[in-house]
């Protein structure tokens, strides 16, 4: 007999909770295992130095002794003085000749979503309304608008508003595109025979037992849609079947002591289940990422379904190629509408950079701290936060190597959630805490808005569709932001998810369109 009730124990099969597991996790909890885990002390926040947070845009300097080795351990029969200028005995590449080092690494390529997720933060008033208040008052019709999305898996909502008042395609529809367009590239580049692009980059994803079968039957049908269909086959590969692994869900708790929490139950009398959070990603893809490397794959990303920025950036996969770095973290200059997310912060007296999700593991008592003490000091002496774009890009062969102890490490953090069904705590781990386990990493300091397009509430995907961004009632502190915002979402649509504004919309441009607009950019 466990510590619940058969009632409640049954309660929880109906929602995929495994009553075993969770009594084992809420046992766990009281009993203090979890106490030794502390919110994370940060000793300074890190800025770019060209070492262990590097910029790309402004070029790259190696030794060839060290890039070749570098390239030579992976495998690559690749002559690198092609892409580089020579500098006595180093390689100096400009941004342009890292992305061009990079494209000859697609095949080589895995891209991982984090789907797990649920619209349930996302949507939620409360939520949206405590981190933007002002703004949520101008937004409240469009949330009524999106009720229908309110009980989907994030990934499958519309992830931005066109133009004209209609709802835009889905983040995973969207991701999806934009990767075959990046296989057709390399296909047209290689002068590979239509349809035969099979095994260029390797899709796969973290779903949750909750949403599995609906994120599935989504997936199928962007397969047979006029703006997936064709690229796929022009490809040679079937979206429909990407690999897929799912996460398992758990029970929320009472906002007490870790001795006195209990399950939390809704006013209704139902459960709250919620996945473990992105941390879990290691041991739910681990068979996975396993197999990825079997078959030759080298590097493989992992991003939050929700960045319509992280995509694949060919600078940062030639980076990792040269340097040997076990992994590369896409990080962005925090701004006013980064809120729930994390920082990079170093974490010891040796300079240690990890990654500190706000609220759970740097409290917003910290973060106030370090930005009070940022706006004192002289501005030579002035560092930028950074904010984790959610976005990483591994060395195969060490992940696969090292996830056990990545799985056994990881911190499980508990959270207080304050939504419209009440105030509840969460158990997760998170993913990005992987960065204080690596001893040779690096953040990649990037353009926001040309690679941080997230929306982590609702209020942030209208912001970046430019909603209502006119209307005197705006807040003057967030317009500028939001402009710059829909600058990037209009340059990333347009370009890389291969959409085109018409009528106020943004449809589809045709295989031919695409296809034209690659050869024509060669010449480039």
């Amino acid at each position: 007999m466990g510590i619940f009730s058969e009632e409640v124990a049954n309660k929880m099969r109906k929602v995929h909770i495994d009553p075993t597991e969770a009594g084992r996790l809420l046992m766990d909890i009281r009993c203090g295992k979890y106490a030794h885990v502390k919110p994370m002390e940060a000793k300074n926040i890190p800025t770019i130095d060209g070492k262990r947070v590097v910029n790309l845009v402004l070029g790259f300097k190696i030794s060839f002794k060290e890039a070749r080795r570098n390239i030579e351990n992976l495998g690559f029969d690749i002559s690198l003085k092609r892409f580089a200028s020579v500098e006595g005995e180093s390689l100096v590449f400009d941004y342009h000749q890292l992305k061009r080092l990079g494209a000859e690494m697609i095949p080589y390529l895995g891209y991982g979503f984090l789907n797990g997720g649920s619209a349930s933060s996302y949507l939620d008033p409360h939520k949206n309304s405590s981190e933007y208040g002002e703004l949520f008052d101008l937004y409240r019709p469009y949330f009524d608008k999106m009720a229908p999305y309110k009980t989907q898996p994030k990934g499958i909502t519309p992830a931005y508003i066109n133009p004209n008042g209609s709802l835009g395609f889905h983040f995973m529809a969207l991701k999806l595109r934009a990767i075959l367009i990046e296989d057709l590239k390399y296909m047209i580049w290689k002068d590979i025979p239509r349809g035969e692009g099979k095994g260029l980059i390797s899709l796969f994803q973290m779903d949750s037992i909750l949403n599995h079968a609906t994120i599935a039957t989504a997936v199928e049908d962007y397969a047979k849609s006029e703006w997936i269909r064709p690229l796929a086959e022009y490809v040679g590969v079937d979206v429909a079947k990407i690999a897929t692994a799912s996460q398992k869900l758990s029970p929320t708790f009472t906002n007490k002591s870790h001795q006195e929490m209990e399950v939390f139950f809704k006013e209704n009398g139902e459960l709250l289940p919620m996945p473990g959070g992105h941390g879990q990603v290691y041991q739910v893809l681990k068979t996975i990422l396993h197999d990825l490397r079997k078959q030759g794959k080298k590097f493989v990303y992992i991003s939050n379904i929700d960045n319509l920025g992280a995509l694949v950036a060919k600078a940062t996969v030639a980076y990792m190629a040269l340097t040997g770095k076990q992994g590369a973290f896409d990080f962005s200059f925090k701004t006013e509408s980064d809120v729930k997310g994390g920082i990079a912060v170093e974490v010891d007296d040796k300079g240690l950079i990890d990654c500190g999700d706000l609220g759970s593991a740097i409290s917003k008592e910290t973060l106030r701290e370090i930005e009070k003490n940022n706006l004192e000091c002289p501005a030579e002496q002035k560092r930028e936060i950074l904010f984790n774009n959610a976005t990483g890009l591994f060395n195969l062969d060490w992940l696969d190597e090292n996830i056990d102890r990545i799985i056994e490490s990881l911190p499980l953090r508990i959270s207080v959630q304050k939504k419209v069904m009440g105030t509840y705590k969460q158990v997760e781990q998170v993913m990005w805490e992987v960065l204080g386990l690596m001893d040779n990493k690096s953040i990649i300091a990037v353009n926001k808005y040309e690679r941080f397009l997230a929306a982590k509430m609702f209020v942030e995907t209208l912001m970046n569709s430019r909603i209502q961004v006119e209307s005197p009632k705006y807040p003057e502190n967030l317009r500028e932001l939001a402009l710059k915002m829909n600058e990037g979402l209009s340059t990333l649509l347009g370009g890389r998810y291969g959409l085109k504004l018409q009528d106020g919309a943004w449809i589809p441009k045709s295989l031919d369109e695409l296809i034209n607009e690659v050869r024509g950019s060669f010449g480039r």
